[in-house]
């Protein structure tokens, strides 16, 4: 009723002192007078107040927790809608306050940040935006991805007050080692740009005080210090990354979690995009990667060059001025949003990228256009020419593809097994402990030390864990060389091997995702069981003649 704000009251909660969160009390006293007391003073009939509002409630319908929106940009039944927090402003109508504006969605006061100053946008090719990106190339990033890097960060604050309106929300993984200027680089460009509409949070932040601070709203979160250098530390650093997945992915899904005392759920939908920044990344999961963007920064500029290239040029450009009209550009520019990344996206399927490297630097290419053109590109090759000539990155670009395309699931896999431990009893050599790994070496005739155990007792060690060697699809004859694996479907041995990974359970699903690799309904015998198996071209293993990524030292003996 005064604040704007969505209050939540249960049914054992409708009392006077729970009302008054939702109205003054002569708002109650004047709609639901009661009779007089003996004084002649009339007193509000809360009853009567109550099944007021229950029958409200029934008649209203269910409340819908994915229309309640706050600080963002949303869109709202094709309108560009910014909601500061405070007031809004529509596209089409300009200002208003946000009782005014009836729409698709509910717009709330929430957390807020100044209005952005739309009656004085920054203009196409704006010489303010132009000297952004000369500041941006003049930090030390890494020389093996500098272009991609500046490309990542200019496209990140693009889209930063826009990641509402995002078919697809890349997050942005800033890393370099201590006392670089990451920091420097988060304080005096990143925050001077947002000023108060992107959260600031660091070192401890856990995932729940995040989602509550995200939930409803549509800003950037900016994470400092965000280390994992205890057990501690990457656990919760692994469910802050999680919640990031969650919000890059495209839709309306939200997260849904029960509530003490049964019958109740509380709703989640994080439409943020994230900057991560610590010394080293912590991204594990292979999905992770194709959702974050990397920009990598290096020491290494003297104190003139820091003062004469960087601080000089911030402190002159970012103000506060500076701030609204960016956001305001960008606001603005949002409805073009759709149409430039599709062309983004269909320049980038030129160079045979995996569909989600094509969203995140799809995304970043098409915030970056949408802040310097006014235009749309006219195609995708059209909107390569112009990404080339602007940051100069393809190279770079798919030299980065090409390894964040290698680390999938299953090769994560192979590799986590071909690194574990066997014990092998052997009758010439004793208790020895190879890889598995250098136990297919071993079968091969390629195990580059002496110190081996006869193929047969290999052959065997293998078979007990659940692995075959085979030729064809059939397991191998004496004599015969294997170009394949052939792997238990049901090893309790691999489950084992596996326990502390995602695969434990699924590692045949997850195998099958390799080239070449087919079931078979053979039955094969291991060591005391049978099973139908798994086929896997051994060039699955690794590149080259070299299986096994194995060890650089003779196995142990015990």
């Amino acid at each position: 009723y005064e604040s704007g704000q969505v209050v939540a009251i249960n049914p054992a909660q409708m009392k006077w002192n729970y009302l008054y969160h939702l109205a003054p009390a002569a708002f109650w006293g004047d709609h639901f007078p009661g009779p007089a007391d003996r004084n002649g003073i009339v007193r509000t009939d809360w009853e009567a107040a109550v099944d007021a509002l229950i029958r409200a409630t029934n008649r209203t319908g269910q409340f819908d927790p994915e229309a309640q929106v706050g600080l963002g940009t949303w869109d709202d039944g094709g309108n560009m809608v910014f909601n500061s927090g405070r007031g809004l402003w529509v596209e089409g109508k300009g200002p208003l306050r946000i009782d005014e504006h009836v729409g698709r969605k509910n717009y709330i006061v929430s957390r807020h940040c100044e209005m952005p100053d739309f009656d004085n946008p920054f203009p196409e090719n704006a010489p303010e935006i132009l000297e952004l990106l000369k500041i941006i190339r003049a930090i030390h990033w890494a020389p093996e991805g500098r272009n991609v890097s500046i490309m990542n960060m200019f496209g990140w604050l693009a889209i930063g007050p826009i990641c509402g309106v995002l078919p697809w929300r890349p997050h942005l993984y800033l890393s370099g080692e201590r006392g670089v200027g990451k920091s420097w680089i988060i304080n005096n460009i990143i925050n001077k740009i947002f000023g108060n509409y992107g959260a600031n949070v660091k070192a401890d932040s856990t995932e729940s005080g995040l989602r509550n601070i995200l939930n409803g709203n549509a800003f950037p979160l900016i994470f400092d210090e965000a280390e994992g250098e205890t057990q501690e530390d990457r656990q919760r650093m692994a469910k802050i990354i999680r919640l990031a997945r969650h919000s890059a992915t495209p839709g309306e899904s939200f997260v849904a979690q029960g509530v003490s005392g049964g019958g109740g759920q509380r709703q989640y939908a994080i439409k943020s995009t994230f900057l991560m920044c610590s010394i080293t990344p912590q991204l594990t999961a292979s999905a992770d990667f194709t959702r974050f963007g990397r920009a990598h920064v290096m020491g290494g500029l003297s104190h003139y060059d820091f003062i004469e290239l960087l601080l000089g040029p911030a402190e002159r450009l970012l103000t506060r001025e500076f701030s609204r009209r960016f956001m305001a550009r960008m606001v603005i520019r949002s409805s073009a949003m759709k149409k430039v990344s599709q062309m983004m996206y269909q320049g980038l399927a030129a160079y045979n990228m995996e569909q989600r490297l094509i969203d995140v630097y799809g995304t970043y290419l098409a915030g970056a256009w949408l802040l310097l053109r006014d235009d749309i590109p006219e195609s995708g090759a059209a909107a390569m020419f112009w990404a080339q000539q602007t940051f100069n990155m393809v190279n770079e670009l798919m030299s980065q593809v090409q390894e964040v395309s290698e680390d999938k699931d299953h090769i994560r896999l192979f590799q986590t097994i071909l690194s574990s431990d066997v014990r092998v009893e052997s009758l010439s050599m004793g208790a020895r402990t190879y890889t598995v790994g250098e136990l297919i070496e071993l079968t091969l005739g390629r195990y580059m030390f002496e110190d081996g155990v006869p193929v047969n007792e290999a052959l065997r060690a293998l078979a007990k864990i659940g692995i075959r060697m085979g030729r064809k699809g059939e397991p191998i004859k004496e004599g015969e060389t294997a170009d394949c694996l052939l792997i238990h479907k049901k090893s309790p041995q691999i489950e084992k091997i596996l326990d502390k990974t995602p695969y434990a359970k699924s590692y045949v699903d997850v195998m099958s995702q390799a080239k070449g690799v087919r079931k078979s309904d053979k039955v094969v015998r291991f060591d005391g069981t049978s099973s139908r198996v798994l086929v896997i071209p051994l060039e699955n293993l690794s590149q080259g003649e070299d299986v096994t990524n194995g060890r650089t030292e003779p196995a142990r003996g015990e």
